[in-house]
Order: structure tokens, then C-alpha cells, then sequence
């Protein structure tokens, strides 16, 4: 035996030393790989929009009109119906558009409703419509889901089935059938109609899905039974947000109905600020209210322009005056606010002039 043999293999230091190094290299890498899926998740959301954009693009191509953001019963068809069924055709859905279309052929009555979770196309899920960092989710039923909502604009009033009453809930890239065809009832939107800009006017957005139970701005909650006071002073219901949850009595309604054109399902407006959440009036899910964009991605939501280009729209956005009547209020103003009339300019800053498709404001390139 030779002189100061030594035993092979490490000793409990040294392989606790391993240990650390390989603990240590893992705590680096983990985050890595967690934002590199993440920005892989964050392209797929953007292509989902961009696809969605020339969808918009051809379907106005076709009709030289963009489709409604919600039907309405007085039109002979069925009612609620969002702008995605208008849609089907022009992102491979051609399919699922001509069983709808019969199946409202077929009906004497309003047809299918949105809710309807019986009615074997309305359970479609559609890949395209949904983004990949948001979770599933099993809220709302049957019916199919969707991220991607159909812009309102910088007001909150009259934007859901019955918009165009007084001219309220005209401001948004999309609108809805409203009850009845006199004056801008019933109109849908072209390109003509966006004088400040394709480019400088958001035409979709994201919100985040209900989630069930989760009172999160970010997870698709929203709050009930606000009134009408938030038609004359938006900020007046962000007291409700708290650690970036609702307080109060709260739904879980966003997203869950792709169908659904009731703004609480599928629209957003332009008027506290992305991931600022979501306000109703009452507690009926067709109701007016505050629908803000909402997304899984840090610091902010993906916006689609009218043009067709997709932006991330920053949580850090200019809102201007958040507690000015929303520029659909027939409220007096005073102070402040007394230079944006109604149906003027938007009170509430880059982010409410994006919203707007014609009243003439100047917006930063600069998001």
C-alpha cells in the first residue's frame, strides 16, 4: 500500500458545494425560460390580432362596412350577436358561419342567442381568438371564450344592444345595430367614418377571461352595481380597485361568450387605462359601463389599430382627466373640464383620443 492513500469520491463539503452551484444555476435559468415562453406566448397573441386585422380588413372589402359590434332583434336577425359571427368567414371559420346562418334561417323567432350553450357552434373553441398567456378557464358554461374585444371607444354610455340613443355610444371603431334604423341607428361602421386616422384609432383589444371566483382586474372580474354617477366622473369608481382587486360585488362574465356582443362579453373602452378594470351600472350583463383592456402580459395589453398594425399599449398611458363627464354625458362641465364639450374632444388623453374615431385630437406616436 502506498504512502498517503486517499479514498476516491467527494466528501459531504464538497458535494453540498455541487449542490449549491447547481441550485444556484437553476434559480438563474428557471426565469429564463419562464420569459422566454412568455414572449413566445406574447408573438402568438400578437400574430392572433394581426390575423384578426385582416380579417376586418377584407370583410369591410367585401361590404364596404365593418360588421356590428352587437346585433339587435329590430334588424329581422337574431339578437346580441357579436362581431366575431360576422367574421367567421374571413379567418377559416366558413364552416361554423353557414351552420349559425342556417340555424338563424331556420328560426321564426330572434335565433340562437349568445348564452344558448346548447347550440353545438357557439361551443366552438377557436384558437385564433384567444391568447395563449391567458389561462383556460371553466367560467361561463358551454359557450366558447375569447380575449380580443371590439372597441367602444371613450364613452360609456348607450355602447351596448340599444347604442345610438341621442348619439351616445358613436364614438368607438365598432358599434352596435341599436333599436331601430333612423339616423345613426343602425349604421354600421366604414373606414370613412375614422376621420383622425386608421392608424391613430383602436379598433380591438385584449381583456383577460373571467376567472372563477378571482376578484383580479387581470383575471376578467368586473364590478357590479356602480349607477349612473360614472357616466359624469370615471375615476369615481377606481376606489373599488385595491392591490388590483374588486371590491364589492363582482361577475366574472369577460370573454366567456364569444358569440355574446354585450360589451361586458366582448367589447372595451378607452377611459381609465389598460388593466385599470371593468364597471357596470347595474348587475344584468347588457349593461352600459366601463370596460377597460385588460392582459397577462407585464406592464400592459396589445392593441389593433384600425390600420391593421398591432401596439402594446402601456399601463403607464396619458388618461388625461379621469374624473371629466365621458365625452357621451350630457353632464354639466365645469372647471377643467369645461373645455371638452360633449361629443368633443376626449377628456381623457391619448388614451381616450385613441378610442375616439372623430374628433379631431393629436396623438403622440408614442404610446
Amino acid at each position: 500500500m502506498t504512502k498517503n492513500a486517499r479514498s476516491k469520491g467527494f466528501t459531504l463539503i464538497e458535494l453540498l458545494v455541487v449542490i449549491a452551484i447547481i441550485a444556484i444555476l437553476v434559480a438563474l435559468l428557471l426565469p429564463a425560460v419562464q420569459q422566454a415562453r412568455e414572449a413566445a406566448r406574447r408573438t402568438q397573441c400578437r400574430n392572433n390580432l394581426k390575423q384578426l386585422g385582416i380579417a376586418i380588413h377584407n370583410y369591410h372589402d367585401t361590404y364596404n362596412a365593418l360588421p356590428f359590434a352587437c346585433t339587435h332583434s329590430d334588424f329581422g336577425g337574431p339578437r346580441r350577436l357579436s362581431g366575431f359571427v360576422g367574421l367567421l368567414p374571413y379567418f377559416e371559420q366558413q364552416n361554423l358561419y353557414n351552420q349559425i346562418q342556417s340555424a338563424i334561417a331556420a328560426r321564426t323567432d330572434w335565433g340562437p342567442v349568445p348564452w344558448d350553450g346548447n347550440f353545438a357552434p357557439y361551443r366552438t373553441k377557436l384558437p385564433a381568438i384567444l391568447c395563449p398567456s391567458d389561462p383556460d378557464t371553466t367560467e361561463g358554461g358551454a359557450v366558447g371564450k375569447t380575449n380580443y374585444m371590439f372597441s367602444r371607444g371613450d364613452g360609456n354610455w348607450d355602447h351596448n344592444q340599444w347604442s345610438g340613443n341621442g348619439g351616445r355610444g358613436q364614438r368607438g371603431f365598432f358599434t352596435s345595430a341599436g333599436d331601430g334604423n333612423d339616423g345613426n341607428n343602425g349604421r354600421a361602421r366604414n373606414f370613412r367614418d375614422v376621420i383622425d386616422g386608421l392608424s391613430n384609432t383602436i379598433a380591438m383589444s385584449e381583456r383577460s377571461k373571467g376567472q372563477p371566483g378571482q376578484r383580479f382586474a387581470n383575471s376578467g372580474a368586473l364590478s357590479l352595481n356602480n349607477g349612473g354617477a360614472m357616466r359624469d366622473n370615471p375615476a369615481s369608481v377606481l376606489p373599488k380597485l385595491v392591490g388590483g382587486q374588486l371590491q364589492g360585488d363582482f361577475a366574472t362574465w369577460t370573454g366567456t361568450r364569444w358569440p355574446d356582443g354585450a360589451p361586458a362579453f366582448t367589447g372595451c373602452t378607452t377611459q381609465l387605462g389598460p388593466n385599470k378594470g371593468a364597471y357596470v351600472q347595474g348587475g344584468w350583463d347588457g349593461e352600459d359601463g366601463i370596460y377597460e383592456p385588460s392582459s397577462r402580459h407585464t406592464g400592459g395589453v396589445l392593441c389593433l389599430m384600425g390600420d391593421g398594425a398591432v401596439q402594446f399599449i402601456s399601463d403607464s398611458i396619458d388618461t388625461g382627466l379621469t374624473n371629466c363627464p365621458g365625452p357621451d354625458s350630457p353632464a354639466g362641465r365645469t372647471g377643467a373640464c369645461a373645455q371638452f364639450t360633449q361629443f368633443g374632444r376626449s377628456p381623457f388623453g391619448i388614451w381616450g383620443a385613441l378610442g375616439s374615431i372623430g374628433s379631431q385630437e393629436v396623438v403622440s406616436t408614442n404610446f
